[in-house]
């Protein structure tokens, strides 16, 4: 193997996923030839494939150094900055590299990256635009338009983008992760567990679907707990009835009990139906994640679940407690609702009046 090999190698090594050797072997390779900018621009792909920011950025301005013309040093310096949130050097590199090749559609999709990280959603919105227009057959350039636009709330051309990122690589892990999100979003919970599942598949590393993953799951127990409490007020109906006299005091809450357990078990089983091998281990270790806000949905579920099993199938007089714990609950989700409801609308008007001035 000769020296020059080494470049191409590792960016062979990083496509595999094999970053760690890629960077000992461009360390190798720079100790004798310290100013190839090639080399440091693969070295700092490769730091950035093991998400090492800060190794990424110090490879990146080695290859500015070196190169100071050349736009693919300042295009990884700005996804560096990206992953350190240090917005205005993002933007700064990413500025730099459209100067350097403003008809290149990486140049132009960094920087909506870098705008879009920094909150400046007009400007993310027009890069993307004109990155599909240097690149209409890039699946990743139709990505970022769809991202852009969706934050800037055009949702047909958010829609419109992301078809075309898929028509164009109906395997792209990226697009699928961010339909199943967009799907979540909008209350189709069935469709995004399918089409998470499909990208789990194809990218069972991915930190966005174990996100969409995590996400799913809070929106599936705050279902169930809406389930729950729905069923709560039926059984409470039968409990009291069956106390006055006007039905069987135990068989028809029990039926109802049963009832509530197989819609639970059914509907889980129907969402998670699909969870590849790879990923049920990640699956299985979220609760150890729950914490703070997070917490809230499972504790919700959890304990409406036990108050609606007490009603169904424990004494009258314990099953009353249980009723009148599971009214106190619904109370609170309420309460909550109405005060997430409000901080939203808030929030809302507030980027609203943001993006006006």
């Amino acid at each position: 193997m000769t020296t020059g090999d080494a470049p191409d190698r590792a960016a062979h090594l990083v496509d595999l996923g094999r970053a760690d050797q890629a960077v000992e072997l461009l360390s190798q390779h720079l100790a004798a030839q310290p100013d190839d900018w090639f080399a440091l621009c693969q070295l700092a792909r490769a730091h950035l494939a093991r998400d090492d920011a800060a190794s990424a950025g110090f490879a990146s301005q080695a290859a500015i150094r070196a190169a100071p013309d050349r736009e693919w040093g300042h295009r990884l310096a700005a996804i560096a900055a990206m992953r350190r949130e240090d917005h205005a050097r993002a933007i700064a590199h990413a500025q730099e590299a459209v100067r350097l090749e403003p008809d290149t559609w990486q140049t132009r999709h960094t920087l909506s990256r870098a705008f879009l990280a920094a909150q400046r959603i007009w400007p993310a919105h027009e890069e993307a635009r004109w990155a599909v227009h240097l690149a209409p057959l890039e699946a990743q350039a139709h990505l970022q338009l769809s991202i852009a636009a969706e934050a800037r709330r055009y949702h047909e051309e958010a829609d419109a983008a992301l078809r075309q990122a898929l028509q164009l690589d109906p395997l792209y892990p990226e697009a699928l992760h961010y339909k199943a999100s967009r799907e979540m979003g909008r209350g189709r919970l069935g469709r995004a567990a399918r089409t998470a599942m499909g990208a789990m598949r194809l990218d069972p590393d991915s930190e966005f679907g174990h996100e969409n993953l995590s996400d799913l799951m809070n929106r599936l127990l705050i279902r169930l707990y809406i389930v729950t409490s729905l069923s709560g007020v039926v059984v409470g109906g039968l409990l009291v009835a069956g106390r006055q006299g006007a039905l069987p005091a135990y068989w028809p809450r029990a039926v109802a009990g049963v009832l509530f357990a197989g819609v639970v078990v059914g509907v889980g089983w129907l969402t998670l139906r699909h969870v590849p091998p790879a990923t049920r281990r990640h699956l299985a270790a979220l609760p150890r994640t729950w914490r703070g806000v997070r917490l809230v949905a499972p504790a919700f579920f959890g304990v409406a679940a036990a108050c609606l099993l007490a009603m169904a199938f424990l004494p009258s007089d314990v099953a009353m407690g249980g009723g009148v714990l599971l009214v106190v609950l619904i109370r609170i989700g309420q309460i909550m609702f109405i005060v997430w409801l409000v901080v939203s609308v808030v929030r809302g008007v507030s980027r609203w009046l943001s993006r006006k001035n």
